[in-house]
């Protein structure tokens, strides 16, 4: 009975999710000014026969935080614009002050905008962006073949970078792509009280933070190697973000509260 109940819970979650991101098939033309002060359309930059990967965020949204490294890690991998990706990060809710502390706390090196000082407001309506961080890869051709968006699809380096490759895009650069599940494991999943963490010896994660969907931060622990177990008793019942950190190195994965 309890396994029904979370199958009908995960298609009710499902169905909002998937109600929420863009229907469309082919990418709408905008114009913004970064918070450097450079004017950006994103017809012109596909007609130079470019990938665009756009990063709708916001700097108070959890998840963007997380995934701010991994789309940095996107634009070195891929040329920092000047091969065949272009990678533009599209912020909503703040202006370009907000943005510049948010990409100076990240390293963000790509192109920012904010919402009204950069038209980030105007162009996440344009796209039907409700939910964020969403990652969308437009071809030259103008079709949308990326749609990256929580739960169904993390927006992180592995699952970015195999959507570039399927589309032709060429790296520039030698990089070790990080493999979350090589990084640590956890069981059971779902869980209901202890959540168990094995973790790689060479990764050296040092803390564990738990973000349910809507990117707040519900629980924090300090961790070691020798740390074997979570305690997410005092979870509700729902889908969550296991963000691992360390130095230099940082992994996600998702896990059910039953």
């Amino acid at each position: 009975m309890k396994k029904i109940q979370i199958f009908v819970f995960l298609i009710i979650l499902g169905l909002g999710y998937s109600q929420a991101q863009t229907t469309l098939e082919y990418a709408v033309d905008f114009r913004i000014k970064t918070i450097e002060g450079e004017s950006l359309r994103l017809f012109d930059i596909l007609a130079q026969d470019k990938i665009v990967m756009i990063d709708f965020f916001s700097t108070s949204c959890g998840p963007c935080h997380i995934y701010a490294p991994d789309h940095q890690a996107i634009y070195e991998a891929y040329g920092e614009n000047q091969g065949n990706v272009f990678v533009v990060g599209i912020a909503w809710g703040d202006d370009d002050t907000g943005v510049y502390v948010f990409d100076t706390t990240y390293g963000i090196q790509y192109p920012t905008a904010s919402r009204s000082d950069g038209a980030g407001n105007i162009t996440n309506n344009d796209f039907q962006i409700l939910s964020r961080p969403t990652v969308l890869i437009i071809t030259p051709d103008k079709k949308i073949v990326g749609n990256l968006f929580m739960p169904y699809e993390i927006p992180d380096f592995h699952n970015i970078d195999s959507i570039l490759i399927e589309n032709g895009a060429v790296s520039t650069s030698i990089r070790v792509a990080q493999d979350t599940e090589a990084l640590f494991k956890i069981s059971p999943n779902p869980v209901q009280d202890q959540l168990k963490l094995v973790m790689d010896k060479a990764a050296t994660f040092s803390q564990a933070e738990i973000y349910d969907l809507s990117g707040s931060k519900v629980l924090g622990f300090n961790i070691n190697e020798n740390q074997s177990s979570l305690d997410v008793a005092m979870l509700s019942q729902g889908i969550y973000l296991l963000h691992l950190k360390g130095p230099q190195k940082y992994a996600t994965q998702k896990f059910i509260k039953q």
